[in-house]
């Protein structure tokens, strides 16, 4: 067994001498390569001088990293390292936008990456926010790669060097990332097991036989280990040593040390309790406890102890018992004491806070999902339009800022844009006849704007919600600090750029929809499996191979010909009389056809993904594709949409 007092300064080793020991130098200070230093939580340097080029290499790769957030930068260091050292970023940001995919190679970051960059670096708040992309992604410096090679040289001596140097180039010299690699191949090597059977020596998993790690005991046999790290010409990798070996440690260490001492504090306290007769009585369960461990309720007639409370809480959270236990309004619970007068009392929340932090178990994570539920709770009771984060209980008023009509050099700069011109262009003239323009329009353009919003206040509410949403986009920051995450307003899932709301229910839904509205307008001949449109003429169709059709009815006409269709005179547009044949120049509504058929294709596609018929923003993909077969017509939403985008400031 070991443990890490680190608290107790620098021991006093066998081989010192006692005027080596007063001296008031620290083991950190004055180290040289190889030597055993106490393990340090915080090293006066973790960062290696980086030369002037690497400087350069990683100031472009950091500005690569904003401009593609979605690619790799595995990506961008091997382009950077293959270009000149001139317009690097130019370069290599042409070559993306070029040809993207023959570069990436499918090498985008996804979820797990990300999740991984985050864990590997976990710095503050606002530092995290600035951080394009982790230290660990960044071009290393020499002493740092030299020095992983050599501490992995020594760590698995089963394994060649080339296997070693192979792995640290996929993973960027990174000892973190390369360690675990090496470990399955050297599990799997037969030098492995050949180098164990004639070493003995037990497998460098864990700090206690890592080589670069040195247990010592320097009170004695009896007393504490203290572990010592072998300096490396590195600070970044000592660090990296340090987080990965000795961090864990000391903190299951120290929660160790403050589990038993809370265990033995508690038994002193309730021993001396019992010693003087000064022990409660709980009126829950009538156990005996100790003033420390005891709540009462807001009147101060009851007492409960801690045990009930926390018990109460759990059954209140992951039972039946929220509604008659919780005081959402005051945020606490209910008084426990079954007294024969109803109690209206309530135990306060600091009461609870203090009854589950005295638990064994994780008391701040229970009391956080107290919190939260009553915070949800009391959001959806005040029934104001709220922006939530997907992935906690995090949420935000989503305030829609009155309507407010913008000033004539707004209007008429949009107007410009909308045209074409360009700022400033013909010495200034069309933005000064524009400016004139609206400004005597002005008042007709509040008239437009009133009369919407009275005969129209639904669509014209709706259309500025949509126009401001449009201006301030869609990604959700949410602020918790437990959370951080950035999402998508419209479709709940994690943002990642390039975004595209419902991307991939929207791509099976258009490709229904387009399916069915090209298969009702086209016909095919049954003989070669000629696929054709008819856009003028009669309705007798002819395929290149022979092969005779009527366009209506779709029937075979090769022998009777245009004896097939009506042969009577009509005096009026309508359907024959006399007879029921097919028209020879009937023109078919195909506007209202393919309406049709991409409603029934939508209502086909919700049906098999058992997803209801409303107006989700899955239901704007059948707009979208109908508008593209007929033309590009604009609808009145359009239109509005457009309008109001012009005059609101």
């Amino acid at each position: 067994m070991f443990s890490l007092p680190f608290s107790r300064g620098r021991p006093r080793l066998p081989h010192q001498s006692s005027s080596q020991v007063g001296n008031s130098v620290l083991p950190t200070e004055e180290l040289k390569k190889g030597s055993w230093v106490l393990a340090q939580p915080q090293p006066t340097d973790v960062r290696d001088h980086l030369d002037q080029d690497l400087q350069d290499l990683n100031k472009c790769l950091a500005l690569l990293a904003e401009v593609f957030p979605d690619v790799q930068s595995e990506v961008f260091r091997e382009m950077l390292l293959n270009v000149s050292k001139e317009s690097r970023v130019e370069v290599v940001t042409e070559h993306l936008l070029k040809d993207k995919g023959k570069w990436v190679r499918g090498r985008y970051k996804t979820q797990k990456d990300e999740r991984k960059s985050k864990a590997k670096e976990a710095p503050r708040i606002s530092e995290r926010k600035q951080m394009a992309m982790s230290y660990q992604e960044t071009f290393r410096s020499a002493a740092y790669r030299q020095a992983v090679k050599a501490a992995l040289y020594s760590e698995f001596k089963g394994l060649s060097h080339a296997s070693i140097k192979a792995v640290l180039a996929e993973h960027n010299s990174s000892y973190s990332d390369s360690r675990p690699v090496l470990q399955q191949l050297s599990s799997k090597s037969w030098r492995f097991y050949l180098t164990n059977l004639w070493s003995k020596k037990a497998i460098a998993d864990d700090a206690v036989n890592h080589p670069l790690i040195n247990w010592q005991a320097p009170y004695g046999d009896e007393g504490p280990r203290i572990p010592y790290l072998r300096q490396t010409d590195s600070h970044e990798l000592n660090h990296e040593l340090y987080q990965a070996f000795i961090a864990p440690l000391v903190r299951k260490s120290d929660e160790k040390r403050m589990e038993n001492d809370n265990v033995l504090a508690r038994e002193l306290n309730e021993a001396e309790a019992a010693r003087y007769d000064a022990l409660f009585e709980c009126e829950c369960c009538y156990s005996l406890v100790v003033f420390e461990e005891l709540a009462a309720c807001s009147s101060g007639v009851h007492l409960v102890c801690f045990q009930c409370v926390r018990y109460t809480l759990n059954e209140a959270l992951f039972g039946q018992g929220w509604a008659k236990t919780v005081d959402v309004n005051k945020m606490a619970i209910h008084c426990l004491a079954p007294s024969t007068d109803d109690c209206n009392s309530c135990i306060p929340n600091n009461i609870v806070k203090r009854a589950l932090m005295t638990s064994s178990t994780d008391g701040l994570a229970t009391y956080r999902q107290f919190t939260d539920r009553i915070a949800q709770h009391n959001l959806d009771k005040c029934k104001m339009p709220l922006l939530r984060c997907p992935f906690c209980s995090y949420a935000e008023v989503d305030e829609t800022p009155g309507f407010e009509m913008a000033g004539p050099h707004g209007i008429s700069s949009r107007l410009i844009t909308l045209y074409g011109y360009s700022k400033g262009s013909l010495v200034g003239l069309v933005d000064l006849f524009a400016i004139v323009t609206v400004m005597s329009l002005l008042p007709i353009l509040h008239i437009a704007v009133w009369i919407l919003s009275v005969l129209c206040g639904t669509s014209f509410g709706l259309s500025h919600k949509r126009i401001l949403r449009r201006r301030t986009g869609l990604r959700f920051e949410c602020r918790s600090p437990d959370c951080e995450v950035a999402s998508c307003s419209v479709c709940l899932v994690r943002w990642q750029d390039p975004h595209i709301c419902y991307e991939t229910a929207k791509k099976s839904l258009r490709h229904a929809i387009e399916a069915a509205t090209t298969a009702v307008v086209k016909r095919t001949c049954p003989r070669c499996n000629t696929s054709f449109v008819k856009s003028t003429g009669c309705n007798k169709l002819v395929c290149p191979c022979g092969y005779s059709m009527c366009y209506i009815c779709r029937s075979p006409i090769g022998q009777e010909g245009y004896a097939h269709f009506c042969q009577h005179f009509r005096l009026s547009v309508g359907r024959c009389q006399e007879c029921d044949r097919c028209d020879l120049y009937k023109v078919e509504d195909e506007e209202l056809i393919i309406k049709r058929a991409a409603e029934q294709a939508e209502r086909d596609w919700r049906a098999k993904q058992g997803q209801p018929a409303g107006t989700d923003k899955l239901g704007l993909v059948k707009e979208q594709v109908l508008r593209g077969s007929t033309g590009g017509r604009w609808d009145f939403d359009d239109v509005l949409d457009g309008f109001v985008d012009l005059v609101l400031a």
